[in-house]
């Protein structure tokens, strides 16, 4: 680079670089004078504070515009030939600090959608069908065994409903036997009070 400032110092296309990179390249002589630049910056006093890569310098230009700027000198053969500094707009870097933080905004409402759709997806397949199974276990313990048990699907929730099903018609089947048999009981006992009583009648 020193090489074009001594001999081709117009090969280089600035605007172009500032184009393409979104910065603006600025070269200075020696005596810190700006040099084939887009925007007007002022000229700078060499020093080595001043053009340090690790000091941000925060440069004004002729229409109040702030930029930050990193500078570093640049030597040709031992010999000191110029500096180059690169800057940004300070009104630029805040624009797309602004337009990165929309852009995250947006990003973040777009996947709420498919997020939301997720959680449906889960409190159908999941959520409802164990509070379904929940409120039969309840109904069951209170006695109502009439109440259908729902879920068709065959994965656990599925199985889980079938066994449900299951405890209850066979808990119905339990009491239908029970049933039955104090009915044979009670007809038993019927059966034998009226042969005492008539055994008495005959005694008597």
């Amino acid at each position: 680079l020193g090489y074009f400032l001594l001999e081709q110092p117009l090969m280089m296309d600035i605007p172009l670089i500032n184009r393409e990179l979104g910065v603006y390249v600025t070269i200075y002589d020696v005596d810190g004078r700006a040099q084939n630049t887009e925007i007007s910056l002022p000229d700078m006093t060499p020093t080595a504070q001043a053009f340090s890569t690790t000091n941000i310098l925060e440069l004004l230009d002729a229409r109040g515009q702030r930029y930050d700027a990193l500078a570093q000198a640049m030597s040709y053969n031992g010999e000191r030939v110029g500096y180059l500094s690169v800057s940004i707009s300070q009104a630029d870097t805040i624009r797309k600090s602004r337009e990165t933080m929309l852009l995250l905004s947006l990003l973040g409402v777009a996947m709420l959608f498919p997020l939301a759709l997720m959680v449906e997806v889960l409190v159908a397949k999941l959520i409802r069908p164990i509070l379904s199974l929940t409120k039969v276990a309840s109904e069951i313990a209170q006695g109502n065994l009439d109440l259908p048990v729902a879920g068709h699907d065959r994965d656990e929730l599925g199985v889980l409903a079938w066994s449900f099903a299951h405890m209850r018609d066979e808990i119905q089947r339990r009491i239908r036997e029970l049933q039955q048999l104090n009915a044979e009981l009670d007809q038993r006992v019927a059966e034998r009070t009226a042969e005492l009583a008539r055994q008495n009648y005959i005694l008597d």
